[in-house]
């Protein structure tokens, strides 16, 4: 199950591009981890794509150094992390592909091309 999915421009972490659910109803650790593991890819701290273990489920992230941008998600154990990856991996060359502004998007049009990505563990 997804718990939670984000995209971050820079380091603007109290103003994310999307934000599901909004941050300030998640677990603080939750939240404070996936800011972590977004600043670590956007430092060049942590590879650009990757998962981590947190709790009992996943943080996933894929940062684009090009436009600055970070898909980050956090997830249940029961999806693999592949999975995610392979998910924020779609969502953001789909992002790429379909807005015009990346930096600088239409948020409800963020929404449109996050609601057409299915995630891999929704398929079948």
């Amino acid at each position: 199950m997804l718990l939670g999915l984000y995209i971050f421009r820079d380091d603007e972490f109290e103003d994310p591009l999307y934000a599901e659910p909004p941050f300030r109803e998640l677990d603080d650790a939750l939240w404070e981890a996936l800011c972590e593991a977004a600043n670590d890819a956007i430092e060049g701290e942590t590879s650009a794509e990757g998962h981590v273990e947190h709790g009992e489920g996943w943080i996933a992230w894929h940062h684009r150094d090009d436009d600055g941008l970070t898909f980050v998600a956090a997830t249940t154990d029961e999806i693999r992390p592949a999975q995610v990856d392979a998910y924020l991996k779609r969502l953001a060359q789909r992002y790429r592909d379909e807005v015009d502004e990346p930096r600088h998007p239409d948020r409800m049009g963020v929404v449109d091309v996050v609601i057409d990505i299915v995630p891999p563990w929704e398929e079948d």
